[in-house]
């Protein structure tokens, strides 16, 4: 075990053999994602559920729930665009939050959403739709520095 970390000088570095694992949850992701917009949606004026620290900190915890579901899900699975857009659509009313742990999840889903959104197109039309001013000088940077193609 210990000569299969050991680099000697002088002979590279021994192949590891690597196979590919099959993300299953990519599959699982869009039923547990809605499940909670559902949710959070039918309930979000429910003052019991939403109102004091408590509440604060539950937000939170949904936000970033949906945040790491989106990320798991995998870049390469089928419907993430969506997630990523209806997540961004979300969060994105919170950043201006009075309680920090919610502008920090907030944060939290709008990098997950854009790192989930393969096309500068839709990041672009996204960040129109929302009025996002910073978000579109940031994709105007990008575009000039030729990342997107």
């Amino acid at each position: 075990a210990l000569e299969e970390r050991t680099r000697r000088w002088g002979r590279g570095r021994v192949a590891v053999n690597t196979r590919a694992i099959v993300n299953k949850f990519s599959n699982l992701a869009p039923i547990w994602f809605y499940g909670l917009l559902g949710n959070f949606v039918e309930r979000r004026e429910d003052p019991s559920l939403w109102g004091g620290s408590v509440g604060a900190t539950f937000l939170a915890q949904l936000l970033l729930a949906m945040s790491n579901i989106l990320e798991f899900a995998g870049v390469a699975s089928a419907g993430i665009d969506v997630m990523a857009k209806d997540l961004f659509r979300l969060v994105w009313g919170f950043r201006h939050a009075e309680v920090a742990e919610v502008r920090i999840a907030s944060l939290c889903g709008v990098a997950s959403s854009l790192a989930c959104l393969r096309d500068c197109n839709s990041l672009w039309k996204l960040a129109q739709e929302e009025g996002a001013d910073s978000l579109q000088r940031g994709l105007l940077e990008i575009e000039s520095a030729g990342a997107c193609s």
